[in-house]
């Protein structure tokens, strides 16, 4: 009787090899997807890292190019104003109650002979004066209306004189700024006075003795301010003329000059 022999031993091994190799390659697409899966967030927030170091590489950029163009547009030792230019046009004005004062500037120089050089030039057409601010010097036209200022600008502008305008705003949030405000226009009505060509001098007693009677409120944020201004105005001799003109800018723009705007 003939029979068929079979090796199931060898057939069983067969069996373990293909599970093996099904095992491995299981094992492999496994360890692909896991990678895969965790790789993902770790690639964001590469991706993120990036873009939040550009961001800030921008910003820095742009603020390092900010201050740069700042800088350059800052008042230099000896460079000119360009003709008719109102650089505080762009500014907004402040609403509500108080008082604008406007400054015709001819000039901001580190040297003063070079400051005097333009203030003689301007002897035809305005009084102009210079101002001492730290080791600068301003050459100052008027100080006054806004109305007067845009008409001198233009005078100034069209005989190609270098001009520029600077605006000042106090409020009158108190008695003290009140004060401050009237005592300025006072001053600055025998300023503009002293510059009419026929008058010699002004007489101050009756002034500075209003100035004297104004109540002093110690307790008012201005109050250092205001008496600084009384004190100037006390400082007068009894009679000034044109050649005082000079200092009482001086004591007017030290004043406003803490308001500017």
């Amino acid at each position: 009787m003939k029979y068929t022999r079979y090796d199931l031993n060898n057939k069983k091994r067969k069996n373990e090899r293909k599970k093996m190799i099904f095992s491995i390659i299981g094992v492999f697409v496994l360890a692909i997807v896991i990678a895969t899966v965790a790789a993902k967030p770790l690639f964001e927030n590469s991706q993120n890292k990036d873009n939040n170091i550009s961001a800030d590489s921008m910003k820095k950029e742009e603020s390092t190019g900010n201050a740069n163009k700042s800088e350059s547009n800052g008042e230099q030792g000896e460079s000119k104003p360009t003709a008719g230019n109102d650089n505080s046009d762009t500014k907004v004005i402040p609403k509500g109650e108080g008082e604008t004062f406007v400054m015709v500037q001819c000039g901001y120089y580190a040297k003063k002979e070079n400051a005097d050089s333009i203030k003689s030039k301007l002897n035809d057409k305005v009084i102009a004066v210079n101002v001492p601010e730290g080791d600068k010097f301003r050459v100052i036209a008027y100080i006054g209306s806004e109305e007067n200022s845009n008409k001198l600008a233009e005078e100034l502008t069209a005989a190609q004189i270098s001009n520029t305008k600077s605006r000042f705003f106090i409020p009158k949030t108190d008695t003290c700024n009140a004060e401050i405000i009237e005592i300025i226009n006072g001053y600055l009505k025998i300023l503009d006075k002293l510059k009419e060509k026929d008058v010699k001098g002004v007489k101050t007693q009756e002034f500075k003795d209003w100035v004297n009677k104004l109540e002093e409120k110690k307790d008012e944020k201005n109050f250092n301010i205001f008496k600084e201004l009384k004190d100037g105005i006390n400082a007068l001799p009894e009679e000034i003329n044109k050649q005082n003109i000079e200092e009482g800018y001086q004591v007017v723009f030290k004043v406003i000059n803490y308001f500017k705007i």
